[in-house]
């Protein structure tokens, strides 16, 4: 970790700015528990493991909650679970934002056994704690219709693919 900062007590209460880089930082039960609580809902959502290089602006006045702006997040090697689609993803490597309770997926690519997938889009945290992601853009080359991935989809659209029952890649 490498940072600055400064606290300007000019106007009271006073304004605190951080600027933090990480390199090769990990994706752990530390940085989980720092995290305001929506944020820790989005990765509870994906379940992410692995490295990432972050740039980071914390801007704070005593008495009021933090203001966190990531305005870049490079993901290394990781891995992905999502809750809503536990279909586990590996080799995962992306670049994402975060400001305002919007993360923007400017990009990631990852893969399950044969499947490569990318794509990019965006995930907002609503303030009843739930997360909506939307991808804008999402291609899978390779995609088997294995029983994880059936499992994986939900139950009407499980429904279709097995009355379809579609084989190969």
């Amino acid at each position: 970790l490498t940072g600055s900062g400064s606290y300007d007590w000019r106007q009271s209460p006073g304004l605190l700015h951080l600027d933090v880089q990480g390199s090769n930082a990990a994706f752990d039960r530390a940085l989980f528990a720092a995290l305001p609580g929506f944020l820790q809902e989005v990765w509870t959502s994906l379940s992410p493991q692995g490295r990432f290089h972050v740039t980071t602006q914390l801007h704070w006045s005593p008495g009021q909650m933090p203001i966190v702006v990531v305005p870049k997040l490079d993901v290394l090697d990781g891995t992905v679970l999502l809750r809503e689609f536990p279909y586990p993803f590996q080799d995962v490597t992306g670049t994402f934002s975060y400001r305002d309770n919007q993360v923007d997926i400017a990009t990631f690519t990852g893969s399950h056994d044969d499947t490569r997938v990318s794509g990019a889009g965006q995930a907002n945290c609503h303030a009843d704690g739930t997360v909506t992601i939307a991808l804008s853009q999402l291609h899978a080359d390779d995609l088997t219709p294995s029983p994880a991935l059936r499992r994986a989809l939900p139950q009407a659209l499980r429904d279709v693919v097995d009355a379809l029952a579609p084989a190969g890649a």
